[in-house]
């Protein structure tokens, strides 16, 4: 579920450290914050382009600017096109009431998290009591890391300023291919998920499990619309292309993630 408010303590503006940031550094930030897809584990897919278009002054070069800054001042750390607000469970989830629902939808949004490097991130920066509530359930993996080494700034994968759309841009497989539409899009993205539920056996209602995925996949309209000015491809390879990177499938197949 989106987000409907951010919570920023008003005690910001005499933080010494956030004071030092530059403007577009400290707007920046409140940006990250107040995004609607903004996880609760404060994560977030990097997306300069779309970032930028929220102010008439601003350019995707500001943006990355704006980023390179938050993450030297380890405000946030950043790997390929995801990133994390480093202290966004003390401050966040973690400073009001705690319950089961919560950290469950927690952990949910941390296994969503692609890269390795910044679940480490998180876990190493959960405030104690997330730990130790009596209905706290981490994931295996969570409490392994939690009892490695902490990860120190500047120790961690060397990022790059991210581009406007950060993982590779696939070439299609013909040189030419036909125009596709964002409506194109997210059609073949619910055909994909109608053909591995069929492929499953599961579906009893076939017309009604399509109406319920076609409600669902009209959520990734934002990444269609962002995908189709990055890579030129048929409806069929764009879908592949927007699904398999959100969960990490595209990347895996070619190679870019283990």
């Amino acid at each position: 579920m989106a987000r409907s408010f951010a919570r920023i303590s008003a005690s910001i503006w005499t933080d010494d450290d956030f004071r030092r940031l530059s403007s577009g550094a400290q707007r920046m930030y409140l940006l990250l914050l107040s995004q609607p897809r903004l996880s609760l584990a404060g994560h977030l897919d990097v997306i300069p382009a779309r970032w930028a278009g929220m102010a008439s002054d601003t350019s995707p070069e500001d943006v990355n600017a704006a980023l390179s800054e938050l993450g030297d001042a380890g405000y946030i750390v950043m790997d390929g096109d995801e990133l994390v607000i480093r202290s966004f469970s003390v401050h966040d989830i973690g400073n009001g009431v705690v319950n089961r629902n919560l950290l469950r939808g927690f952990w949910s949004a941390w296994e969503s998290i692609i890269s390795a490097h910044l679940r480490r991130v998180v876990v190493e920066n959960m405030p104690a009591h997330l730990w130790e509530h009596p209905e706290a359930t981490p994931p295996d993996e969570a409490k392994e890391l939690r009892s490695e080494p902490r990860f120190e700034p500047g120790s961690g994968p060397s990022i790059e300023p991210p581009s406007p759309y950060p993982f590779p841009i696939p070439s299609s497989s013909s040189p030419s291919v036909p125009a596709s539409s964002v409506d194109d899009i997210l059609a073949a993205i619910v055909e994909l998920r109608m053909k591995e539920a069929k492929a499953s056996g599961k579906i009893k209602h076939p017309t009604a499990y399509r109406a319920s995925v076609a409600n669902d996949v009209e959520a990734l309209r934002p990444e269609a619309e962002l995908a189709l000015g990055f890579y030129d491809a048929s409806p069929t390879e764009m879908a592949e292309y927007v699904e398999g990177r959100r969960s990490g499938r595209w990347l895996k197949k070619r190679g870019f993630a283990s």
